[in-house]
């Protein structure tokens, strides 16, 4: 069984399960629109709750489909409960008339994986900061180490703030990001991988004091920010712009070794850099964070075939673009105009 409820019922409880931010009615209601509608379920199983789930309504070409940033909130990590929560949300969009599920890991705090058949799953990797452990066991290379002590040594302070006036600042820096790495690794990427991310969210972020802005000033300039996400004793590196000036004196570093000695003293433990991009790009970055000690761990989504009619006469496009390289050009044009 499958129950709507209302944004301040779902957060109630929602402390008492093992969950993503990216459930959190903060960032729902900051990435929704009039196209993307906030949606938010308990899941049930023999009249017990045993799941939470909240997403978006989204208005695409293809019908209205439920899409989630990541599985469900459980109390119970088990490939049980997770199959259950899933397997439970297949009649509930048919009945509700939604072509279609799709179901990201982002922040996901387990590794299970949808064990039957209604679902295909999707596999990503994330990098965690295990601060469970005490700072100096935890595995920070001579490099990251190295570039700690460049950014001291010009006495470099790190400040905090939730004002949004430090957004189009934020912003400045990120495009300092992208043509650094643009530049350095002959591809351009967007900063905003997340769907409906973009500057007018982080604003939102702010509003719903979801988002907290961590950054560097010296000689009265800006050289690098972190935008994160922090709810629940949970923490999600969402964002970071940084300029030559910042790379050249290990800013980044020290933003990231300053915030990991923070978290821990507030008894915090888990402090996600989240995942990366595909191709070599995708493999500085994953450098970077495994540079500060950051493990790495596998999560998993679902995503359904179309499942009403007329879309479902779709289904054997989906069904052989997943077993085509998905480096191939045109199954990631497939893949785009099929999850709008």
């Amino acid at each position: 069984m499958i129950l709507k409820i209302d944004k301040t019922e779902f957060e109630k409880d929602l402390h008492l399960y093992f969950h993503s931010i990216f459930i959190t009615p903060q960032w729902i209601e900051s990435v929704s629109s009039e196209s993307s509608i906030p949606i938010y379920l308990d899941i049930f199983d023999n009249g017990k709750k045993i799941g939470k789930i909240s997403g978006l309504i989204e208005n695409s070409k293809f019908g209205k489909q439920l899409y989630c940033y990541a599985s469900p909130a459980l109390i119970d990590l088990t490939e049980k409960n997770y199959t259950q929560c899933l397997n439970n949300l297949v009649p509930y969009a048919k009945s509700n008339n939604l072509s279609r599920i799709i179901i990201g890991s982002y922040d996901n705090k387990h590794s299970l994986k949808y064990i039957e058949n209604k679902y295909y799953t999707t596999e990503r990797v994330e990098y965690v900061v295990p601060l469970h452990k005490d700072i100096a066991e935890i595995n920070q290379n001579k490099r990251f180490k190295r570039n700690v002590k460049k950014a001291n040594k010009i006495k470099a302070i790190i400040h905090q703030s939730n004002n949004k006036n430090y957004i189009n600042i934020f912003l400045s820096l990120l495009k300092s990001t992208l043509q650094i790495r643009t530049k350095k690794y002959k591809k351009s990427y967007t900063p905003y991988y997340l769907k409906n991310l973009n500057q007018n969210t982080l604003k939102k972020l702010i509003n719903n004091q979801l988002g907290n802005i961590y950054y560097t000033k010296v000689n009265d300039s800006y050289n690098c920010m972190e935008f994160n996400l922090e709810v629940n004793n949970y923490v999600y590196m969402l964002l970071k712009g940084t300029d030559e000036f910042g790379y050249k004196n290990g800013l980044s570093s020290f933003i990231s070794s300053k915030l990991m000695e923070k978290y821990s003293n507030k008894g915090i433990l888990y402090y996600n850099q989240g995942g990366r991009p595909i191709g070599i790009d995708g493999n500085g970055l994953t450098s970077f964070k495994k540079s500060m000690g950051a493990e790495e761990i596998t999560t998993y989504g679902a995503t359904t075939n179309f499942l009403i009619w007329p879309y479902k006469i779709l289904n054997p496009i989906l069904i052989v673009g997943r077993r085509i390289p998905q480096s191939n050009f045109i199954i990631k044009a497939l893949k785009k105009l099929l999850n709008q």
